[in-house]
């Protein structure tokens, strides 16, 4: 039976009011919540699956599954501090784990996960074993046990958290025949396999358009109240140049009948994006400076215009244009504003720093800029050098976590023991979740021989998510030896042993991977 229009405007054909737009996709659960949805079938459009547990319990839930004494002692170890659970559960949320707390509420009852990829080709083996292998790791962890992996109909369907999970290709996803909640994320757009995820953001362009994923949604009679899109463009999975297309779905979803103008500027985007890809700059510039005629408060086309005169060395332009950019759009000043993060990422430092120094000649204030350089000549061992860049930053933005880190780690290196424990404790302050930062205050502690808290700190870096990580908990099993009791001895001990088989597969896999590339080489 059709679903009546009460329950949804027709994407593609009903403007949709409700389109809310977000850099971090953990707000979209945010936003299910402060819109009172409940028992909503999610329509996940992303390259991503955005799905993982949160290792945290009710005080109240532990003491009704624990078995005994020691038991409760153990759970409460292993989730956060019981005094600070309150303030710190929503907290935990983020870019790669909303959904289950959209599941574990009640907001959301079903999930269709939409898998970019070329809509004539079936999800392939290489797919099909990837998606299993994430299912599979979910379960592992899954209270509700684990649940058969069926594939039919070029779809692979199971149950997570007790909750019907479907993933499929968009000409594979069947009709609903109800409102869902419609949840975007913009690098659905440039990467074209869940395998690509691991693929350098220089090489990312779009290989489809919102405006055929609103046409494949409208023939598919997808019916919604409520659309979420993010950008994610930190974290380097969205390249800054191609953030207009989340605002691109935007208004194609709120105003059906766009023409005109509309029309003109994407035709212009999509122009100067394959003349910038063969290498044709002098038409690329062409179609953007056309583009901000028609349009002159455009940020992106600000943007990449600007980023065009500087491949050109037209560094007084490429400034101009920048500073349009960042004025019209105070994001796109963000450390994925240039290559510097990717290159440092790799290895190639000297690339690296030439990206930082490239975002300074176009905008000397860039914080972010400052940091990366910091952490080039850190890197490099030039710590005098790296402390002048990041206190820059931190004069620049304020209190910058990164900053501060850096500080932190360059005086450890320098065995600055006081100094370094002062700006780690500043880190701490900033974001009290950060395992890291509990990581090296712990081993600060340690060096200054003040056992009781840098057991406190160790432990403190496995609650907020260091639990697999094996030199916390070798170091913490050390200090345990020499100051703890019986009981906390053997607790340490137990997490060191479960933690080789993982660490040994790790290594082999390492070796095993260099091995068969240096063969190649």
């Amino acid at each position: 039976m059709p679903i009546s229009q009460s329950q949804g405007k027709l994407v593609g054909v009903e403007p949709i009011k409700d389109v809310v737009m977000m850099e971090d996709h953990n707000e979209a659960y945010f936003t299910w919540q402060r819109m009172g949805k409940r028992d909503k079938i999610l329509l996940h459009i992303d390259a991503h699956i955005d799905f993982a547990w949160i290792d945290i319990k009710d005080p109240y839930q532990i003491l009704e599954e624990a078995k005994s004494v020691n038991e409760v002692k153990r759970m409460l170890e292993m989730s956060i501090l019981w005094e600070q659970f309150g303030k710190k559960r929503e907290s935990l949320v983020n870019i790669g784990n909303y959904l289950y707390p959209a599941l574990r509420d009640g907001i959301v009852r079903e999930v269709y996960w939409v898998i970019p990829g070329d809509s004539k080709q079936k999800i392939t083996k290489r797919e099909n074993k990837m998606i299993k292998n994430i299912i599979k790791r979910l379960m592992k962890k899954n209270p509700k046990g684990s649940e058969p992996v069926e594939i039919k109909d070029n779809c692979i369907t199971t149950r997570i958290y007790g909750k019907k999970f479907t993933a499929c290709r968009l000409p594979d996803l069947p009709r609903i025949q109800e409102e869902v909640l419609l949840d975007i994320d913009t690098d659905f757009f440039v990467l074209e396999s869940i395998l690509s995820n691991n693929d350098l953001i220089k090489e990312r362009r779009p290989w489809f358009f919102p405006e055929e994923l609103v046409e494949y949604l409208k023939r598919k009679e997808i019916r919604t109240n409520l659309v979420t899109i993010a950008y994610s463009v930190e974290g380097g999975f969205t390249p800054l140049r191609y953030k207009y297309l989340g605002d691109e779905l935007k208004e194609i979803l709120k105003n059906t009948q766009l023409e005109g103008d509309f029309r003109k500027i994407t035709h212009h985007r999509k122009q100067a994006d394959i003349h910038r890809l063969e290498g044709r700059i002098d038409d690329a510039i062409y179609e953007y400076e056309n583009l901000l005629k028609l349009k002159p408060d455009d940020a992106s086309g600000c943007y990449n215009l600007s980023s065009l005169y500087l491949e050109k060395g037209l560094i007084d332009k490429a400034s101009l244009f920048y500073k349009k950019a960042i004025k019209i759009d105070p994001t796109y000043r963000t450390a994925y504003n240039n290559l510097g993060r990717l290159y440092e990422r790799n290895g190639k430092l000297g690339q690296a720093k030439n990206e930082y120094n490239k975002i300074l000649k176009l905008d000397p204030e860039d914080a972010n800029a400052h940091c990366g350089l910091g952490s080039i000549f850190s890197k490099n061992k030039m710590w005098d050098k790296a402390i002048v860049e990041y206190e820059r930053a931190i004069k620049l933005s304020g209190d910058d976590f990164s900053a501060h880190y850096g500080i932190g780690y360059v005086y450890i290196r320098q065995g600055k023991w006081d100094e370094a424990k002062k700006e780690f404790k500043k880190c701490v302050e900033l974001d009290s979740l950060n395992s890291v930062a509990h990581y090296w205050l712990g081993f600060i502690y340690s060096k200054i021989e003040d056992e009781t808290l840098a057991i406190q700190e160790y432990n403190r870096a496995i609650q907020t998510g260091w639990s697999d990580r094996l030199a916390v908990v070798v170091r913490l099993l050390t200090l345990t030896l020499h100051n703890g009791t019986f009981y906390n001895v053997i607790e340490a001990f137990k997490r060191v042993i479960n933690l080789l088989p993982k660490i040994l597969i790790f290594q082999l896999r390492q070796t095993l991977y260099f091995t068969l590339h240096l063969r190649k080489g």
